[in-house]
């Protein structure tokens, strides 16, 4: 599946090439778009130009943003936001599938492998909230109004070689383990995503798989180069599925939000923290009046 995912990353790194090379005709002069004739556009140096057929959608307009918050357990506390977000964040690997394979024999696991047990090896330096304090995260709480808290990452994954090795995801619950209903208003506003900064611990930069998890199991999410400032994830601009044929995305089954660190051909260490996580909601939405959300606009 990784390989999948990363081939098709790469299709559309291809296809924004392609896009740019292609040489648009200089009409009249402009300001703006609305200066030009239907189905023109106008160019950085004010040139009115026929749009390529291969061109991108423009960037998506900006959002009214709300501040999520969490706790020292790395929980949204229930009631502390208008969007009835509420649950806790969690860490979750492959070792659950691939050690019962190496223990009944289906699977080899070489002992000069680069992680332990030839699935995802957590860094015990870093520990989670209780009750699990399990390896590999760490969260620290938030301040209503003022910052999210961050929750924290450190893991290699396992060198790609079975299908059970599909590395790990970090996920924050967006209903308590059940289903978020997207499609509908809260408290006047429509939804649209979310937006957040990733800082990373690596000097190098390294790419997840990030968007949003629904209740049969499926995932819908798009490549993110880490480190990253004011990163949109909006719903309906998520290419990917990992069903096959891909399924719609459901907007009623949504359940979490995936930072997910896929197993490759090579081990993969990351190490990243999200911070300043906002809901995303239509323009046209109110903006938030609930005291204690901290409005604020996010760029695209």
């Amino acid at each position: 599946m990784a390989r999948r995912v990363l081939s098709h990353a790469s299709a559309l790194v291809v296809l924004g090439v392609v896009a740019c090379q292609v040489a648009p005709i200089a009409i009249v002069d402009c300001r703006s778009t609305a200066d030009c004739e239907g189905g023109t556009i106008c160019s950085p140096d004010h040139t009115c130009i026929s749009k390529p057929d291969t061109m991108e959608p423009p960037p998506p307009s900006t959002h009214t943003g709300d501040l999520i918050t969490w706790d020292a357990t790395g929980t949204v506390p229930d009631g502390s936001n208008q969007y009835e977000i509420s649950g806790p964040w969690f860490l979750y690997d492959d070792c659950g599938a691939v050690l019962p394979q190496i223990e009944n024999g289906a699977f080899d696991c070489s002992p000069d492998a680069p992680t332990k047990n030839c699935c995802t090896e957590r860094d015990a330096s870093l520990v989670g909230p209780p009750p699990l304090d399990d390896a590999g995260w760490t969260v620290t709480a938030g301040v209503p109004g003022e910052s999210s808290g961050s929750a924290c990452v450190r893991l290699t994954t396992a060198v790609h070689e079975i299908p059970s090795q599909w590395g790990a995801g970090l996920a924050l619950n967006l209903n308590n383990w059940g289903a978020f209903d997207a499609s509908r208003d809260h408290a006047g506003a429509r939804i649209v995503g979310f937006s957040f900064d990733i800082e990373s611990g690596s000097s190098a930069d390294t790419t997840l798989l990030v968007g949003v998890g629904t209740t049969d199991n499926d995932s819908h999410y798009k490549p993110l180069t880490i480190p990253v400032s004011g990163a949109e994830l909006v719903f309906e601009e998520l290419p990917y599925a990992y069903s096959d044929p891909p399924n719609n995305l459901d907007l009623t089954a949504i359940t979490r939000i995936n930072f997910a660190t896929p197993s490759t051909e090579s081990a993969i260490t990351y190490d990243f923290c999200v911070t300043n996580l906002l809901v995303l909601v239509a323009d046209d939405s109110p903006s938030s009046s609930m005291p204690g959300t901290g409005g604020t606009t996010a760029s695209p």
